[in-house]
């Protein structure tokens, strides 16, 4: 097989300093590496697994890059294995954590390989659509009539405790207060000012955070509600509200290697990746993205977040309740 080089922009990013088991990972993958040009297929195989459990391991800022790079190779080596369904369970692995990623030099590798991946991101796109293509009919910035208020009948009594405004938005004193509130024009001027402080323009007549707040809690009631549970308390409805509409979404069969499992029973629901860029996040992180994965499977519910090891995730979800409060 021709020498083997590493087209694909990903990759670069494991160019980390050499330390720990980040150097421990590298080092297994330039062995592997050379094991693959040599067609010594299987042992490559086996010292990418390993090389797979240590990225596993490492630092959040690392552990993606990593992967990515065990699933290129893996891929590949299965390729030389002939285990054509391995290759391309390898090559989907690699779409899931880069999911933008592409050969860029086809000449440099087998061109059934590039074939065959080539078909796998064909496969992948033909999952991969806009929001709006699964969930039809939102917009950002609904209209509001001229002169508009937002309505206030339910905020007279406890029931605004339990809103998504506060159980999202709300700092701990800030719910630990409403509850030590009882006459009810105090509770109409605690939710003034929790507003107020949220306003991005507190110049201006409208208050468009809480304008974009409430359009997103009526749309995510309307389309994620189930079971009795209100759209805004499902999983997708909050990561919706606090982040909008992901820029793709992406839904699948869920597979063994999903880890998904009831009572050792084999999966049989849909896997739904909602996939944020970096650019629609409100505080800044070494990725070009940050991933929620929704699971929906007998016995386990419907749409549920698995919850994931990158802490990058949760700060993101975190930042988006937080940002908007203009400090006293």
């Amino acid at each position: 097989m021709r020498q083997l080089a590493v087209s694909i922009l990903l990759l670069t990013v494991l160019a980390v300093p050499a330390f720990g088991s980040v150097a421990e990972v590298q080092s297994g993958i330039a062995e592997a590496r050379k094991l693959i040009d040599a067609r010594q297929y299987r042992q490559a195989v086996d010292l990418l697994d390993t090389a797979g459990k240590g990225a596993a391991e490492l630092d959040e800022a690392d552990r993606n890059a990593a992967l990515g790079v065990v699933q290129f190779y893996s891929a590949l080596a299965q390729f030389g294995l002939g285990n054509n369904d391995k290759t391309r369970e390898h090559i989907e692995e690699f779409l899931e954590l880069s999911p933008s990623a592409r050969i860029n030099d086809p000449s440099r590798y087998p061109k059934r390989f590039v074939a065959t991946f080539d078909d796998v991101v064909a496969r992948v796109n033909r999952n991969v659509v806009t929001f709006d293509r699964f969930y039809p009919g939102f917009v950002e910035e609904a209209p509001v009539a001229a002169g508009a208020a937002p309505d206030d009948s339910i905020h007279d009594d406890s029931t605004w405790g339990h809103s998504p405004a506060l159980e999202l938005l709300g700092s701990r004193d800030e719910r630990r207060e409403w509850e030590n509130i009882l006459p009810i024009p105090d509770r109409r001027k605690f939710i003034a000012d929790f507003w107020q402080r949220r306003d991005p323009t507190p110049d201006t007549p409208r208050n468009e955070r809480r304008e974009a707040f409430e359009n997103r809690v009526k749309f995510a009631d309307a389309t994620f509600g189930s079971e009795g549970t209100r759209g805004a308390y499902t999983d997708r409805g909050r990561v919706f509200i606090l982040l909008g509409a992901p820029s793709m979404v992406q839904r699948r069969p869920l597979m063994n290697r999903d880890n998904v499992r009831v009572l050792n029973e084999m999966v049989d629901g849909t896997m739904e990746l909602w996939v944020y860029a970096q650019e629609q996040l409100l505080i800044n992180i070494p990725k070009r993205a940050v991933q929620y994965r929704f699971v929906t499977q007998k016995g386990i519910g419907v749409g549920v977040l698995q919850r994931t090891e990158e802490a990058y995730a949760t700060r993101v979800l975190a930042a988006a309740g937080e940002a908007t409060v203009i400090r006293k």
